[in-house]
């Protein structure tokens, strides 16, 4: 909350009850698969803010600020050759709330990755990620719906995993 003086103060309720659930398998002995799913219900249950002229804004039930209602991930991998793996993935995240009104908000957006990798021999891997490939806008953060992140575009990374 920020007050007349434009000090941020933490007052008021909030309350998220949610679900998550989450699978893992293999559906061959070559292809792997993660999957999840998270429902959220994130509540005001009591926050009031004075405004300049003395009178107050209360919020109570709104939607709490920076939380999505609704978020999902699938990734799976295949091993097409016995050194070289390929993968890729969906990633969701529901619309967010940004102000206490709930009139502001950050929409929904959909993130697709993929993956390639060669096992050189059991100490090293070269791994090439492309990262939302689509070059999908998204909003990682907003602050108080003045202005918002915008989350990565298409870009990707190659990487050499080293064990021993």
């Amino acid at each position: 909350s920020s007050d007349i003086d434009g000090s941020v103060q933490n007052i008021g309720k909030n309350r998220v009850r949610g679900l998550e659930l989450s699978a893992a398998g293999s559906l061959t002995d070559q292809w792997d698969i993660w999957a999840g799913y998270t429902y959220l219900d994130p509540k005001v249950l009591k926050y009031q803010s004075r405004n300049r002229d003395g009178t107050f804004n209360v919020f109570d039930g709104n939607q709490t600020k920076f939380v999505a209602k609704h978020s999902a991930n699938v990734w799976t991998t295949y091993r097409v050759l016995p050194d070289w793996t390929v993968g890729t993935g969906l990633t969701y995240v529901g619309k967010r709330m940004v102000n206490d009104a709930n009139t502001l908000q950050l929409p929904s957006h959909l993130i697709w990755d993929a993956m390639v990798r060669w096992d050189i021999n059991k100490h090293v891997d070269l791994q090439l990620n492309v990262n939302n490939i689509t070059d999908a806008r998204s909003y990682d953060a907003s602050h108080v719906g003045l202005f918002a992140n915008v989350g990565y575009g298409r870009s990707a990374t190659l990487n050499a995993n080293f064990r021993y």
